[in-house]
């Protein structure tokens, strides 16, 4: 009865560990301008136009997961005037605008090392949060999974901002880091379904 007792337990959190594995791949994704998923791409169809403020709305590729930087400029990738609204860049410019972003990469043989650190830290920090309720675990992990960043910066995984931008031009996701949790309701919200794939091996240990 105890064996069966276990075996049913280890199942729920193989099934926990799944289920939380793409929402907190993607929001890892999203946490910062990691290098290994930058992409450059021109944005050209065009989404119905908003009622007021911009000329046009550029819908963003499907497999968007942050926006890096907007811009016709070669050298410094910027253009005044534009701003993220749902799936689409709100703007006065003309389709065939560049874009550098954060594309969702599901195949892990393509993760960098210390990306596949710092999601075995946030993987790690979540399920600790649904399958044990250890605040004091939950806040160790995300001790190591903001080292696990600052490593990544250290050795530039992570891009580092471009030089002071001028009035209006904007650096999406600027803003000092909140603390996430990647909790299904919250990142399927803003994220759409891709193919699963088998997480890597956690290295965070509580």
């Amino acid at each position: 009865m105890t064996g069966s007792r276990a075996s049913t337990d280890e199942i729920e959190d193989a099934r926990a560990a799944r289920t939380a594995y793409e929402t907190c791949r993607d929001a890892e994704l999203a946490a910062a301008p990691w290098t290994f998923a930058l992409h450059r791409t021109v944005l050209t169809t065009a989404a119905p136009a908003p009622a007021f403020g911009f000329a046009r709305a550029l819908v963003l590729p499907a497999d968007c997961l942050r926006v890096v930087m907007v811009g016709r400029d070669p050298a410094t990738m910027r253009v005044t005037g534009w701003t993220s609204e749902g799936r689409t860049i709100l703007t006065d410019e003309e389709p065939g605008l560049p874009l550098v972003h954060v594309r969702r990469i599901t195949d892990p043989s393509r993760f960098a090392p210390s990306f596949v650190e710092a999601l075995a830290c946030r993987l790690a920090m979540e399920l600790a949060e649904q399958l044990t309720g250890s605040t004091t675990k939950v806040d160790m992990l995300d001790r190591q999974h903001e080292r696990a960043l600052a490593e990544a910066r250290r050795i530039s995984a992570i891009q580092r901002p471009p030089a002071p931008m001028t009035d209006g031009e904007r650096w999406l996701g600027s803003r000092p880091r909140a603390r996430i949790r990647c909790s299904t309701r919250s990142v399927a919200a803003r994220t759409s379904t891709c193919a699963s794939s088998p997480p890597p091996r956690p290295s965070c240990s509580g």
